[in-house]
């Protein structure tokens, strides 16, 4: 019955979706914003439910600090959906379309394990049981949408590199390499979240606290420095990019010695073993981001920059968005 119903419920969404063709894009853009209004408000009504953090009972305590660092890792995420449809949506960037739907699944399995781990919670059993309604509704809608979405994005690639092959290949390395600076910094500040909220003996220096500020201003430097470089094609910028770059890994390796230091206090946390995964993955997309930064750099010079400044946008034209 279930089966069935979900079938119908995909069919019915997918022939709304491709009865407005010219509203699509508006009506994933409210679909996604309500969406994510809902996920916060629920997640918020969780941090409020929970017990105060101060208590007597260690395990108690323990829990509550790791439930608020995931949830507002997963508030911080939801935002980060907010910007990546938006993003995706006006500037054709298809990675950030496929960005959201990824972090719309990723919500929805922690929202399920979150639900499950708690299930005799009557305290915050219902705030746990409606996000994780929320998003397992939301899912399949944000993938078909994200899918329609997808399928009719060229206008913007289009009017910038035209029908030159080496152009169009430039123009993909731009998008991509953009699209994954995005992800970086919103690695990079789930990372600082869940650190503070490691264990309830353990906390940050005020040594450690001005580094870890420090890393998140860096890295929104670097994407701002890497937007501008490979937007305006500055050898300068890049190379000050390229330095840059270096600066997440090392932070990330002195974190991971202050863990191994500390490690007898840090084990039994909650948030020890996603801070390590994440932190490796973290030093793994910079690597990967310096890659594609270094491939951008080669395509200078093949027109990419005349074609952004080129572009003129008129209500005409853009209005049809996949049909030039």
């Amino acid at each position: 019955f279930f089966f069935f119903l979900i079938v119908a419920y995909i069919i019915f969404a997918m022939k709304i979706v491709y009865s407005i063709p010219d509203k699509k894009r508006v009506l994933f853009l409210v679909f996604a914003t309500v969406q994510i209004i809902a996920m916060v408000g629920i997640s918020a009504n969780v941090l409020a439910s929970l017990p105060n953090q101060g208590s007597n009972n260690d395990d108690v305590e323990k829990e509550s600090k790791a439930t608020t660092a995931f949830t507002i890792s997963m508030m911080l995420t939801s935002i980060a959906m907010l910007f990546f449809v938006f993003a995706g949506v006006f500037f054709e960037q298809k990675w950030r379309i496929i960005f959201f739907v990824a972090s719309s699944a990723l919500v929805f399995a922690y929202s399920l394990y979150s639900y499950i781990r708690k299930m005799d919670d009557s305290a915050e059993k219902e705030e746990r049981l409606w996000r994780m309604i929320v998003a397992a509704v939301c899912l399949p809608l944000d993938v078909i949408f994200g899918y329609v979405i997808i399928s009719d994005m060229n206008w913007l690639a289009y009017h910038v590199a035209g029908s030159d092959v080496k152009m169009i290949n430039a123009f993909n390395w731009y998008s991509r390499f953009r699209s994954f600076m995005d992800i970086d910094v919103m690695l990079a500040i789930t990372l600082v979240v869940l650190a503070a909220y490691s264990t309830k003996d353990f906390q940050f220096t005020t040594t450690q606290l001005v580094l870890s500020i420090l890393g998140i201003v860096a890295s929104i430097v670097w994407i701002i420095c890497g937007t501008i470089a490979s937007r305006r094609e500055s050898h300068f910028l890049m190379y000050f990019f390229y330095l840059l770059s270096t600066l997440e890994p090392m932070y990330l390796f002195y974190k991971f010695n202050t863990f191994s230091v500390h490690w007898e206090e840090l084990k039994q946390a909650d948030t020890t073993v996603p801070i390590l995964t994440l932190g490796i993955a973290a030093i793994l997309l910079r690597i990967f981001i310096t890659v594609m930064a270094v491939i951008v750099h080669r395509n200078f010079g093949l027109g990419l920059k005349h074609g952004f400044n080129s572009i003129k946008v008129d209500n005409q034209s853009y209005g049809s968005f996949g049909s030039d």
